[in-house]
């Protein structure tokens, strides 16, 4: 029904270095290019296939985001030092630097994850892939990829190889709804968008 492809690079730059390698400077920080790479990895170690990559991405990043910022945790290491008085003026400062460095690791929740067996691609597989060339490769073809497509911002949304404002905010809002919309084919997962209405009506009482 649809062809599902991902560019794990956003509004990140590269330099190629003197020895051919190249350097990845990324938006939001080095958590944010270890991700990249860690996805770039994975999909390129299942030759694109979707019905495996997907699932391992999905969870990926709903994991890096629940493992984001603990507060109590935070506050319990701090406090547990016996260095604070425990004044709120003098521990807040101190504990907000500690809540932005424990933020995300990529790499041990990629390694947390490919632990478990339930994915296409081992941790030994994913670790020689994020210390190799061959990764670093990798994610320089997906730089190419997302500058050929004249992004603006990411996600930056295409359907049959086009974007507009109407693709980005109706696939944004539900991804299956707009996919549905375009195919001609037929499907169970559309059914309920072919019979439905689908602006705001008033249904008649049953009797």
């Amino acid at each position: 029904m649809v062809n599902i492809t991902i560019y794990p690079y956003g509004n990140a730059n590269e330099r190629q270095l003197s020895n051919g390698s190249w350097s990845f400077t990324c938006q939001h920080g080095e958590d944010e290019c270890q991700g990249n790479l860690v996805e770039t990895c994975f999909i390129n170690l299942v030759s694109f296939d979707q019905d495996k990559f997907m699932d391992f991405i999905i969870t990926y990043e709903a994991d890096l985001e629940k493992s984001s910022k603990n507060p109590y945790s935070t506050a319990q290491t701090l406090l547990s030092t016996g260095n604070y008085a425990v004044t709120w003026v003098d521990f807040i400062i101190t504990y907000e630097a500690d809540l932005e460095k424990s933020s995300k690791n990529p790499y041990s929740t990629a390694q947390t994850l490919l632990s478990t067996g339930n994915y296409a691609v081992t941790w030994a597989q994913m670790d020689s892939c994020l210390t190799s060339t061959q990764g670093n490769t990798w994610e320089h073809q997906m730089a190419v990829w997302t500058n050929a497509a004249n992004h603006q911002y990411t996600p930056w949304i295409t359907l049959n190889g086009k974007h507009t404002n109407t693709i980005q905010n109706e696939c944004s809002a539900s991804t299956l709804e707009c996919t549905c919309a375009q195919y001609s084919g037929t499907n169970s997962c559309c059914k309920k968008f072919a019979e439905e209405p689908m602006d705001e009506v008033c249904w008649k009482d049953s009797n």
